[in-house]
């Protein structure tokens, strides 16, 4: 038996915990703030790097050992010490808001924030996105960041929460890398003038190289990319990482059940998503939730911050092993955070995917087969495992 399964969401299975009891965030942050103040006091003051714009996303580049800082209209390089190299001016700039042709409607001075900040090694070539005209995407150069290939694609949107990217392997042939996208695309994206830019992904594989750059990757009758039907559905994707052959996205997303009931304020939490490198039209995307329990067993809910790292000794069977650690705080109902208490739960990746694993196969062997799965805010999403499971 083989499973066939297109965008999914397993929410009727019991939340995957995390391998390690809570940890409480302002005990760990009295223990580094204390070790940074010995490390000044002994080792005198660090450099300083002096900007008055607002930054938002960092890359390091382990060739050069330099930064690169993309922040609201400005992007950076820096030394390893924070000696400014290169300053680029990205804004603001005249944009088009309201519409995607500049007769159709008038412009309005725009800061242009960063949305995505990545490092080609391959090519060696500096990736930026940013949030104007709808979130189009350069190749830079790491040397100079000027400006080496433009781009008409919409990767990004100008949405206000963020956009994750990443890029991985691709497809079934070796040597083949693509950027996977993660964004949001808020309710502004249903008006009239604006339904024309047509496909506005959640979730997205690009092309990096070629005439079409930046172009989804497949778009006849497989579709590299995973659309919102219903816009006023929303996702913050938080952080995005490579494991094993797939890649994952942790986000903080409605539940379905809000989403069913239309709920006002949203009830949220997070979850990790995967999709197979291999898989060109997005069969395998499946989503699964994660819950964090502190001792007395406050629910904290909301990633707010996450990093993949490997196990070490003591926190899983082999110390090579990737355990994702994800920060959280607690929200009732709606985005409003962080609140007083916060949280660190680590989860290994391999415990993920057993997890995943397991609801694939609660799904095919009737255990589950009356419950929804799907995501109902994408066509045909709404749907039971029943309906769905094909067996080859």
């Amino acid at each position: 038996m083989s499973f066939s399964f297109s965008h999914y969401r397993f929410w009727f299975e019991k939340s995957f915990q995390p391998m390690a009891n809570t940890h409480v965030i302002k005990r760990i942050f009295c223990l580094v703030l204390f070790w940074f103040a010995r490390v000044s006091t002994s080792r005198g003051s660090y450099p300083e790097l002096k900007v008055q714009e607002l930054l938002v996303n960092l890359v390091y580049d382990n060739i050069t050992n330099n930064i690169f800082i993309g922040g609201e209209n400005v992007l950076l390089k820096t030394s390893s010490s924070l000696v400014e190299l290169r300053k680029n001016i990205t804004g603001p700039k005249l944009d088009y808001i309201d519409c995607i042709i500049d007769t159709e409607c008038p412009g309005k001075v725009a800061n242009n924030r960063n949305k995505v900040l990545l490092i080609d090694n391959k090519k060696r070539r500096l990736i930026t996105c940013g949030s104007l005209q709808h979130g189009i995407c350069n190749m830079r150069s790491l040397d100079t960041l000027e400006t080496l290939t433009n781009s008409d694609k919409f990767v990004v949107s100008n949405a206000a929460f963020p956009a994750v990217a990443l890029i991985t392997p691709w497809g079934n042939t070796p040597g083949t890398f693509a950027m996977y996208v993660a964004t949001s695309w808020d309710a502004k994206y249903q008006l009239s003038d604006l339904t024309l830019i047509g496909i506005r992904p959640a979730v997205s594989t690009r092309i990096i190289d070629g005439p079409e750059i930046f172009a989804f990757a497949e778009e006849s009758v497989k579709q590299s990319f995973l659309q919102f039907q219903k816009l006023k559905y929303e996702a913050k994707y938080i952080y995005g990482f490579s494991s094993g052959g797939f890649t994952y996205f942790v986000s903080v997303q409605e539940t379905t059940k809000s989403f069913e009931n239309k709920e006002n304020p949203k009830v949220l939490r997070t979850f990790v998503i995967r999709l197979c490198q291999k898989d060109t039209a997005y069969l395998s995307y499946i989503e699964l939730p994660l819950e964090c329990q502190g001792a007395n067993g406050t629910n904290f809910n909301m990633a707010n911050s996450s990093y993949l790292t490997k196990a070490g000794d003591g926190f899983g069977p082999h110390a090579s092993d990737d355990v994702l650690v994800i920060t959280f705080f607690e929200s009732a109902k709606g985005w409003d955070g962080p609140t007083k208490y916060s949280a660190i739960c680590m989860y290994p990746v391999k415990e993920i995917n057993e997890a995943m694993m397991s609801n694939l196969r609660n799904c095919t062997n009737n255990v589950n087969a009356g419950e929804k799965f799907g995501l109902p805010w994408v066509l045909n999403g709404d749907k039971k495992c029943a309906e769905q499971v094909k067996n080859v």
